[in-house]
């Protein structure tokens, strides 16, 4: 009878152990999504102000697009899709606002250990003042239409991130400066991400405190 009971302990101990462990593992993979997205709109902008040409950063959010503005859809240069990419829009010598064979890029590849959007924040992240919902996973928006998310920023030879629109020939519009501030966040079912934008390209990444209701850095 004690050995069974020892036995039944141990079997209890190691299944608690490998669910903590599986739990500490989804957190992680999120975590290191959130960070990425936070490191590729950073490189968006370095990468801008050293070559002096404009930088597209395009998210493939699938509640809102998985396209470009010019209906090509988000991938690496080997055609596969990505989460989200930087591409130096250099099309036949003129930046046009979208991705085109022979831009140069830089992807994140496609993750399944997250989803776009939010699980239990209820509150915007700190200075994303922005007014699309945050469940949509970004609150990025074009002036001219404020309550519908975008997928897509350009940062100009200053570093400054612009909303835009395109339709595959060029740039339509590019708005002012001061369009480019918002969030992504995203979720593994139990953590929530923000990844917050300063309207002049500086970044923050903050976690959602279940226990205190409020986002942490």
């Amino acid at each position: 009878m004690e050995i069974i009971v020892v036995i039944v302990v141990i079997g209890l101990m190691s299944s608690t152990g490998v669910s903590y462990m599986r739990t500490w593992q989804e957190d992680q993979k999120a975590s290191a999504v959130a960070r990425s997205l936070s490191d590729m709109l950073s490189l968006a902008r370095a990468e801008a102000m050293r070559s002096g040409s404009n930088q597209l950063l395009l998210f493939r959010i699938g509640g809102i697009s998985t396209q470009d503005a010019a209906g090509n859809e988000i991938e690496d240069v080997m055609g596969e899709p990505v989460t989200a990419v930087v591409v130096t829009d250099r099309f036949g010598g003129a930046e046009n606002c979208a991705l085109d064979d022979g831009d140069t890029r830089t992807s994140l590849a496609l993750n399944d250990d997250f989803r776009w959007g939010v699980t239990n924040a209820n509150l915007r992240a700190p200075l994303d003042g922005n007014q699309p919902a945050i469940s949509s996973g970004s609150t990025f928006a074009r002036v001219a239409a404020p309550n519908t998310p975008v997928n897509g920023l350009i940062f100009g030879p200053r570093g400054i991130p612009l909303t835009f629109s395109a339709d595959g020939t060029g740039c339509l519009t590019i708005d002012s400066v001061g369009s480019g501030g918002g969030a992504l966040y995203l979720t593994n079912g139990r953590r929530d991400y923000a990844v917050v934008q300063s309207p002049l390209g500086g970044t923050r990444l903050h976690v959602w405190n279940v226990n205190f209701g409020t986002w942490s850095q």
